[in-house]
């Protein structure tokens, strides 16, 4: 008798551990497959196979679909802040112009109402 066997026939008797080591005999005993059985197998591990590679083809499909999306996205919004920055820049730029263009008036002006001065003062005198 193996240990278990030993431990089992120590504690509850030789008889009660001959007769379990019987029953696990009988009952552990190889046994042949039935009919058709490895061809089954080989059918159902193809067919886990085929949907295996499904889903991995829709998972890349779906992966692809995705990285194409945020792609797409990322490329609009870097659209979008270079049309802002050339916005921004044209706006600049008509500003220094209008600045310079009032700068000029300005200068104008005040020499136009220097020479008025100066024709006043000398009709007065």
């Amino acid at each position: 008798m193996n240990e278990l066997g030993n431990r089992l026939g120590n504690r509850f008797g030789d008889e009660f551990g001959d007769e379990l080591e019987e029953q696990w005999r009988v009952e552990l005993r190889p046994v042949l497959p039935p009919e058709g059985f490895a061809d089954r197998i080989v059918t159902n591990v193809s067919q886990m196979r085929r949907k295996r590679a499904r889903r991995a083809f829709v998972l890349w499909v779906a992966i692809f679909f995705v990285t194409a999306g945020s792609l797409a996205a990322i490329l609009k919004q870097y659209e979008q802040k270079r049309q802002e920055q050339a916005a921004t820049q044209k706006f600049v730029l008509a500003m220094r112009v209008t600045g310079r263009t009032l700068s000029l008036i300005e200068e104008r002006t005040s020499r136009a109402a220097i020479r008025a001065k100066i024709k006043t003062n000398e009709v007065e005198r």
